[in-house]
Formats: structure tokens, C-alpha cells, sequence
């Protein structure tokens, strides 16, 4: 008897604990996951940074790739972004790929887009060899290529002349060979075309030279575009949106293709046999979304972006989180995060990636507000916010409010949302990640049930009767019923209001009733908050039965 009671009372206890008022939090990334951001604008999930997945910044040349490639087809894709140089594939499928000893993975806060670049050491002996692998390949054997695009990240180490970003080697008849070679010259590139345009009839050829004005600048990425327009035999070279030079393929020098002059044909490219590309031999540094266009891109007035990231922020939303009580408040967020950039601190070093750990708590010393916004070093920033209310829809007219981590809110609803904005660095080279975002609430406790229920059947009815819950806030009980223990979904409930018993008539005789009764807390009375329920009390059961009657006489 004893051993039954401290069981009843270790219940009892148990059960208080589980509903007591206290602290909850709910999670978005870290160990959770990011799988209840149901939004994401100009941000992306990031590996590599963190034990697990991050958000970050989109990278802007990602949310520009399909404009700029929108004239275009993508004949080689080398995005570099496997960990594993062995792993190298061409995104189109044209080509075969093999990277020799000295090219390295980049990890993501080295690479101009995607997930990752592809290191070149010149002392390890690093290139890349590309070969064609199919027939519709642009570089395919014997191939009239007609209007094509190249295109390259780079971000070189050290500036090193005669260092080859890439060349293009063919045998032709006769025991020549054509080639088409980048190279640094003087600390800028210059472009050779040799035996690669050719007449109609394969009789002719024209060589070119083609060359930057620009400067290549240690361990600063730039953007290199050359591209060839078979209507006018046109063939520009492009740096960091800037024309650096153009020529035409026809022996005057002069457009082509409208005058029937031998010397104004417009000599178009062709392969010979036997051709490979190589790419990065000679070269330090790094070599980011090597890309092969069948088609001019036509970039139009629209200057290619080179900054890594936009000047917008990005922005993410949570789903809606449901709190599970109405009037639940929220108590404050928390976050942890730090800031990527590239290339800073010199090549290679890890002060590239800072993690921060908690923002907004009392020992981030580096921390400073900025209208609410958790700014950093290189003036990166997030800006976090909240809202909530009591139904999970509408939330277009409920305006966003901006919170810092750790600092108290005084923000109620059993709905909730949080949201943030992520913000580059002033130069758009680095930006902030989000590691984790957590919402710390407190949800409004459920009243006790009622104590000490009786019921009475009688002919068609029951009479219940309890003893009320003490609790100033509860305002009135649902009475539950079913003709199962434990299953009352069939019926709806009864409000018996603040009263201490009620009678239900209606019932079939002979039938086994089973009740339970919960509290409720009516908080629509004061804050337009919604109902709190409480849990159901200890079941009771009855059975009506016809009432006996004496014969007459």
C-alpha cells in the first residue's frame, strides 16, 4: 500500500514538473537543421565553414549566372567545387577531366562562387588537362565551332610572367598544329590565336593577338570574358566588365560578312585533331568557373559583377512555429555565427573564417550594435527579428520587429516567426553566416483538472459532480464523454462553465459511459489571447439504466 502511494505521488509530481511554467526553446540550424526556414532570398546553405551547415550571403555571381549565360549554351562547366581534385567532372558532360599532383581543393571562403576553387602550384607541377569526350562537344575533332564564349575566375598568388592559364593544342594536316593560348605577359594577359580561324574552305587562316590593359593584382580575384561573333567575325576580350580589346577575324581587320571581298570573309574558329585543353600550368593561385560557351554572351550595358557579394542583404523566415499555448511569451532569441571573407589576411591563412560563437551576449566584446544589427569587423552585419500572434495565418499584417540576441522582448502569441538579414562586408568581399537562431519562449502553464469527481446515473442521465480547481485564472471545465476508456473524440465536449456539476441527459440506457474533465483558462476575457486547456482529470465512468417500477395495487 505504501509502495502504491509513493508511486501515486512520484506521478503526481512528475506530472506538475512537465506543465510547471519554465523555459523552452525552439532551434533553426546547428544539430536541427535549417529545414524550418521555409524562406531564403539571396542566401545559401553553406558547408565547409562550420561542423554543420550554415547560412551565408548568396554568392552574386551564382544569382547572375543565368542572365549572363541567357544568350548562350554551355558546352564545359568546371565549377570546382568537389573536395577531391580526383572527383573533377565537366557540369555539361562533354568532356573528360583529370587534374595532376599540385592542384588542390579550395575550400568555399576561397572560391568566387559555389562551394569551392581548384589551387594551382606551380612548384608541384599543377594543370588540369580537358579533353573532348563527345561528339557534340564544341572542342570535338574537326569541329566548326562558330560563335563562342570563355570564360574564368582568377586570383593569382603571385603575378609570375610566362605563367599559362590555359592552352588549347591541336595537330592539323600537313604537320602543323593550331593553339590558343592565355598567358601573363608583364603582369597582364595576353591572348594568342594561332592557326585556330580559318576560311570556308580550310585554305586560309588568320592569327591574332589579343591583349589586357589591365593589371592582374595579387590575391584579388578578376573576371576574364572571351567571346567570338561568327555574323560579324568579332572577338572581344573582356576584364571585370571592361572591353580590353577586340579584332576581327578577316584579313582587312574590318568587319566582315555583308561585302563579298575575299580579304572581308569572316574566318571562323575550327579544331584540328587530337586536341586537349590545359589549364593553369605555370600558374599560382587560383582558377574558379572555367566555362565554355557555344553562343556570344551578350552582357549588354549590364557590367559583369566581380565583387563577391551583392550590396543587398540576403533575407531568411522561419516557418510558422507554433508555441503550443496561447499568451505564450517570448522571452528573447539567441544566435551563434562569424564572418567569411576571401582572401583576407594573405593566402591560405585561416583568419579568413571567424567564428564568433554567441551573438549578442555579454562576453562578444567585439560586438556592437548598429540599429539592432550584430555588426563585425569588416562591417558585415545580421539584423534579426520577430513577430508573433495567435493564428497562424495573416502574418502580412503583422509588421516585423527588430531584436537584438539576448535582450529581452516583451513579444506575446502562441505563433511565432523569426527572420534575419544578412549583410556584406563595405568592400563585398566577406560576409556573415548564420551558424544557429533559437527562439527562447515561455508558453503559458495549463490549469490542474478538477479533484474528487462523482457521478450518479439514473434513468437516461448522469450527474457529475467535482470539486473546482482553486486556481484564480480557471475559469470554467469541458466535460468529456465516450463509450470507450480513454476515447472521447466522438462527442463534442460540454462547457459546464464555472459550475461544479452537470447533468447530461439523452443517454441510452444500458450503455457504459466513460468521463473526464478538463480546466480551461479563458484568456479571451482580458488579452483576446485564446483558450488554455488543461489535461483531462482521473476518468469516471456510468451506466444509465431504466428505472424500476412497482406494479400498481
Amino acid at each position: 500500500m505504501r509502495k502504491k502511494l509513493l508511486t501515486a505521488l512520484l506521478c503526481a509530481v512528475l506530472s506538475a514538473l512537465a506543465f510547471a511554467e519554465g523555459e523552452k526553446t525552439v532551434m533553426l540550424g546547428a544539430g536541427a537543421g535549417w529545414g524550418r526556414v521555409s524562406r531564403m532570398d539571396g542566401v545559401d546553405v553553406r558547408t565547409g565553414l562550420r561542423p554543420q551547415a550554415v547560412l551565408m550571403t548568396a554568392n552574386t555571381r551564382e544569382m547572375a549566372a543565368a542572365v549572363s549565360a541567357s544568350s548562350a549554351t554551355l558546352d564545359l562547366a568546371l565549377p570546382f567545387d568537389e573536395m577531391d581534385t580526383r572527383r573533377y567532372r565537366d557540369a555539361a558532360r562533354h568532356y573528360s577531366v583529370n587534374a595532376s599532383a599540385g592542384v588542390y581543393p579550395a575550400p568555399i571562403r576561397w572560391a568566387h562562387s559555389g562551394s569551392g576553387a581548384a589551387v594551382f602550384d606551380k612548384n608541384g607541377g599543377a594543370f588540369i588537362t580537358v579533353k573532348s569526350a563527345s561528339p557534340d562537344a564544341l572542342l570535338a575533332d574537326n569541329n566548326r565551332i562558330g560563335s563562342f564564349t570563355i570564360e574564368f575566375f582568377l586570383f593569382p598568388r603571385v603575378v609570375e610572367t610566362n605563367a599559362e592559364i590555359f592552352l588549347w593544342n591541336a595537330a592539323l594536316s600537313g604537320g602543323k598544329n593550331q593553339f590558343v593560348r592565355a598567358s601573363v605577359v608583364r603582369n597582364k594577359i595576353s591572348l594568342i590565336f594561332y592557326e585556330f580561324f580559318a576560311s570556308a574552305d580550310n585554305t586560309r587562316t588568320v592569327s591574332l593577338r589579343l591583349s589586357s590593359n589591365k593589371t592582374l593584382v595579387p590575391e584579388k580575384y578578376s573576371h576574364h570574358l572571351i567571346r567570338f561573333d561568327r555574323d560579324t567575325g568579332l572577338i572581344e576580350y573582356v576584364v571585370d566588365g571592361v572591353l580590353e580589346d577586340a579584332r576581327y577575324t578577316t584579313e582587312n581587320g574590318r568587319e566582315g560578312g555583308a561585302s563579298l571581298s575575299r580579304s572581308n570573309e569572316i574566318f571562323e574558329p575550327w579544331t584540328g585533331k587530337q586536341g586537349k585543353l590545359v589549364i593553369g600550368k605555370g600558374f599560382n593561385g587560383i582558377i574558379d568557373e572555367f566555362n565554355l560557351y557555344a553562343g556570344f554572351m551578350d552582357t549588354g550595358t549590364r557590367a559583369i559583377e566581380t565583387a563577391r557579394y551583392p550590396s543587398k542583404p540576403g533575407w531568411i523566415e522561419s516557418e510558422t512555429l507554433d508555441l503550443g499555448s496561447p499568451g505564450a511569451s517570448l522571452l528573447h532569441i539567441l544566435a551563434t555565427g562569424g564572418y567569411a571573407r576571401t582572401g583576407e589576411g594573405g593566402y591560405g591563412k585561416e583568419e579568413s573564417n571567424r567564428y564568433r560563437g554567441g551573438l549578442g551576449g555579454q562576453n562578444v566584446s567585439w560586438s556592437r550594435s548598429l540599429d539592432e544589427a550584430e555588426t563585425f569587423p569588416d562591417s558585415s552585419a545580421i539584423q534579426f527579428f520577430v513577430r508573433a500572434q495567435e493564428t497562424p495565418f495573416g502574418w502580412e499584417e503583422n509588421e516585423w520587429r527588430a531584436v537584438k540576441p539576448g535582450a529581452d522582448l516583451d513579444v506575446k502569441g502562441r505563433y511565432a516567426q523569426l527572420a534575419a538579414a544578412l549583410y556584406p562586408s563595405a568592400d563585398r568581399s566577406g560576409a556573415p553566416y548564420l551558424a544557429s537562431l533559437s527562439l527562447v519562449y515561455k508558453a503559458v502553464p495549463p490549469p490542474a483538472p478538477p479533484e474528487k469527481i462523482t457521478v450518479k446515473a439514473g434513468d437516461g442521465f448522469v450527474e457529475l459532480q467535482w470539486k473546482r480547481n482553486p486556481q484564480p485564472d480557471a475559469d470554467g471545465y469541458l466535460v468529456y464523454r465516450g463509450t470507450r476508456s480513454g476515447e472521447y473524440w466522438e462527442l463534442p465536449p460540454l462547457d459546464a462553465g464555472n459550475a461544479a456539476s452537470l447533468r447530461i441527459d439523452g443517454l441510452e440506457n444500458g450503455v457504459l459511459y466513460y468521463f473526464a474533465i478538463l480546466t480551461y483558462t479563458d484568456k479571451a476575457k482580458d488579452s483576446n489571447d485564446g483558450r488554455v486547456t488543461g489535461i483531462f482529470s482521473k476518468e469516471v465512468r456510468a451506466r444509465p439504466l431504466v428505472e424500476a417500477r412497482r406494479p400498481a395495487g
